[in-house]
């Protein structure tokens, strides 16, 4: 799995865990959620404008967007994740840990063709 990649995937699951715990679906809530979490949990502000540049890059793909999360960032992204650090996240992922949330339930893609954040329901029956 390559670095980008491996950003790519602990940035979905953040924004995917803000979802579930805030009930909220767009990127800017999602990501003011995530700041006040690791805030609060960690204490250490990392603002929502941060996160918002994380997406657009690493999620959405979009070229021009700015910014790359150091090893701290990670680390307590990986943290809110459910995970110990970057470290711990890379080597479960690595081996295919299945303890962890499967991404089925994220789809990236709207009408459009360009990559948005939207989780689907599960069906229950």
């Amino acid at each position: 799995m390559k670095y980008k990649e491996i950003i790519s995937k602990i940035i979905l699951l953040a924004f995917k865990k803000a979802g579930e715990e805030s009930l909220h679906v767009l990127k800017t809530p999602l990501s003011k959620h995530i700041s006040v979490r690791i805030e609060n949990e960690y204490r250490v502000y990392i603002s929502e404008k941060t996160f918002i540049r994380y997406y657009d890059k690493f999620v959405a793909g979009k070229e021009k967007a700015t910014g790359t999360p150091n090893r701290k960032i990670l680390d307590f992204l990986c943290k809110y994740i459910g995970f110990n650090d970057f470290i711990d996240f890379y080597h479960k992922k690595k081996k295919g840990d299945k303890t962890q949330e499967k991404e089925e339930g994220i789809n990236t893609m709207d009408f459009t063709g360009k990559r948005k954040l939207f989780f689907r329901e599960e069906n229950k029956e």
